[in-house]
Order: C-alpha cells, then sequence, then structure tokens
C-alpha cells in the first residue's frame, strides 16, 4: 500500500483592514501599481509543525520589520511563551525552531489571539525515498502523468510533495490519484492558500517579490524531505536527463557535498502546434540555443543543504561549491504553461528541430 496524504498548510495572515504590513523588499521607485498588487506583504508564517516531541517548526516568509512580532507571538495554551531553539534567517524565509511543552499552541499579536495548528511530520513516510518536490497551480493533469512517468522510468522516482497553490480545475485528491497512477510509493499533496509573489530581480540580483516557493522548499527540507535518500525540485516543465545510467537521484546522494545541479535550454515545440503542449512535443531548440536558470537534486542533510535551498541554487553563499553535472542538461519546455506565473507562450523566429531531442523522448516519453 501506497502512504497518501491530503492536507492544507494553515498559516495566518494579518487582517487585510489593519496597519501592520511586511515592508517592500524594493525601493519605491521599483514599486509599480503591479508589484505593491502581488506582493506579499501579510502573509505572517505559512504553517506549524511538531518535529518529534522536542521541538517545533515554524515556516514564515522574510519577517524583515515583523520580525519581533513573529518573535513574540507564539505561546502556550497556559499563557506561557514559546521559547526559540534557533532561528535559520534565508533571503526569502525565517525558520523558527521553538522548545515544544505540552497543550496547545497559540499565536497573538495586536488584536490577533487565535490557535495555531500544529501538524504531525511525514517525515518517516518518506525516508529513503527518491522523492520529487513541486509547486503548481491548475496544470492539467495529463501533464502531471506524463511529467511523473518519465521521472519513474528514467530516474527511479518514488515519492512526491506536491504544493498545490490555489488549483480550481481539480481537487487535490486527483493529484494524488494520479501520482498513484504513476506507481509512486509515498505522495503528499498540500493546499497553499497563500500569494505566490512577482518576479523582480532587485539591484543586488536577487528575485525580489518571491517568498512563497523558496519558504516551501526549505520547509521540505526540514519535513516532509528531511529523511528522503535525495530530493529533486523541478517544475511540470521541466525534464532532466543525465549520461549514462547514472539517475539525477544517485548523482545527488553520491556527491561529498550533497547535491546535483543541471544547468539547462529552453526547447519548444513545432511552430505549428496547438499552444499550450505537453512535453513530449518539445523537441525543437532555439538557433542559437537558448539558456535558462538551472535546478537541482540535493540530499536533505548533505552539506550545501544545511544553508539553506532556493529555487535554483542551494548553499547560499557556497552555491558556488558545486560544478554542474558534466552531460546533465534541464529541458525546460517553454509551451508547458497555463501561464499562472507568467505568460510564456512565446516561441522564437528561429528554432530548428533536434532529432537527439525527439529520439529521447520516443525512448522515456513514447506516445502514439
Amino acid at each position: 500500500m501506497s502512504f497518501v496524504l491530503i492536507d492544507r498548510l494553515e498559516g495566518l495572515s494579518l487582517p487585510a483592514d489593519g496597519p501592520l504590513r511586511r515592508d517592500p523588499i524594493v525601493p519605491p521607485e521599483q514599486q509599480s501599481a503591479d508589484y505593491l498588487a502581488r506582493y506579499d506583504d501579510r502573509t505572517l508564517f505559512y504553517d506549524a509543525v511538531a518535529l518529534g516531541p522536542k521541538h517545533v517548526l515554524v515556516t514564515a516568509p522574510a519577517a524583515f520589520n515583523l520580525w519581533d512580532g513573529l518573535r513574540r507571538g507564539f505561546s502556550w495554551e497556559d499563557g506561557s511563551p514559546a521559547r526559540l531553539f534557533s532561528r535559520q534567517r534565508l533571503p526569502a524565509t525565517e525558520l523558527l525552531t521553538f522548545r515544544r511543552r505540552p497543550g496547545a499552541l497559540r499565536f497573538r499579536l495586536g488584536q490577533i489571539d487565535r490557535p495555531v495548528r500544529l501538524r504531525e511530520s511525514p517525515a518517516a513516510e518518506f525516508a529513503g525515498l527518491n522523492t520529487l518536490v513541486t509547486l503548481s497551480r491548475d496544470n492539467p493533469l495529463p501533464w502531471i502523468r506524463e511529467w511523473l512517468d518519465f521521472y519513474v522510468r528514467a530516474h527511479g522516482l518514488e515519492a512526491l510533495v506536491f504544493f498545490d497553490n490555489g488549483s480550481e480545475a481539480y481537487p487535490p485528491e486527483a493529484i494524488a490519484e494520479t501520482a498513484l497512477a504513476a506507481g509512486l510509493k509515498a505522495v503528499a499533496v498540500y493546499q497553499v492558500p497563500f500569494p505566490y509573489g512577482i518576479t523582480l530581480r532587485s539591484p543586488d540580483g536577487r528575485r525580489s517579490g518571491i517568498l512563497l516557493q523558496p519558504s516551501l522548499l526549505n520547509l521540505m527540507r526540514r519535513d516532509m524531505g528531511a529523511q528522503a535518500r535525495a530530493v529533486l525540485n523541478v517544475d511540470i516543465d521541466e525534464i532532466i536527463r543525465t549520461p549514462g545510467d547514472r539517475s539525477i537521484f544517485d548523482l545527488a546522494s553520491e556527491s561529498w557535498h550533497g547535491m546535483a545541479k543541471v544547468h539547462g535550454s529552453w526547447v519548444y515545440p513545432d511552430p505549428e502546434a496547438e499552444l499550450p503542449a505537453p512535453q513530449h512535443l518539445h523537441v525543437r531548440r532555439a538557433i542559437p540555443n537558448a539558456r535558462c536558470n538551472q535546478k537541482w537534486c540535493a540530499r536533505p542533510n548533505g552539506l550545501l543543504s544545511r544553508f539553506g535551498w532556493s529555487v535554483h541554487f542551494i548553499g547560499e553563499r557556497l552555491k558556488s561549491v558545486a560544478h554542474a553535472v558534466p552531460g546533465a542538461e534541464l529541458l525546460h519546455c517553454r509551451a508547458t504553461t497555463t501561464g499562472w506565473k507568467d505568460t510564456r507562450h512565446r516561441i522564437p523566429e528561429e528554432t530548428a528541430a533536434d532529432p537527439d531531442l525527439a529520439d529521447y523522448f520516443r525512448t522515456w516519453l513514447p506516445h502514439d
């Protein structure tokens, strides 16, 4: 029997009619109306989970000016404050570990006084498994199935943690059923009803409006995937191929620093194809080849993982320690998108068929 969990992260947001807000990350001259509308200035924390009998992990977006209220707001039902054991502060994320005590957890800040749901960790169910983590919204179920089938066949994928950011096309049970049909041993689908944010590069090069996805990745590192053999972070439109018979999970688990980094390229469907298009139709490349951001697979307890996970790299200041896997490539399927993050149905005027790419997809994603 496979393990299946469907759950919802129940954090806390500041009142819409209240004065307290998270400060914007970028200076006033970069705060467009679109930025201010999509930037998450109200979510105080995403989740609280019990990590065994002694500790509670609270995952929050970067606190900035809200830090003091976040730190002091947690208490136990008898009124005693929750004792902060450790804080890991990352560019987009706060990971707060409190000493656990008997009883219920509460949060009090100004007019806010409410209980905090304390989840139990499912980490043991993913122990030793090749696990994939993703954030998605309303991606068609056939795309999800094709994507999972590929990773099962080509890389020995065994488990999935799926963060669903507000899908309306289907319930979370449909995602779990799709994953089970691909033959996975453990599946967890979490509804995450929080703003995705906005991609805006600040002068220092950081993605200055995306708080949710990096926070969920670090929650994965500390909670659901903490005991996994290795965790692969890819989206529905991303296919990784590796040289020889070594899977991406093998490469990460056998690395001395605990991660496998893969550089990527955009790939495209035929110009006459109906858009959006599934992964297996992406058998063309731009002229010249168009590079895209890298992705990674990592051991949660590896050396670099201790310094945090981001969307495109791990290790923060030590991220340059790991070199990309020779001969491996991330294939980023340009037209496999519903546009929930951005509109990407833009195909270059000049593309060329890649027979090697077509052969690869025929091998691992066979279609009639």
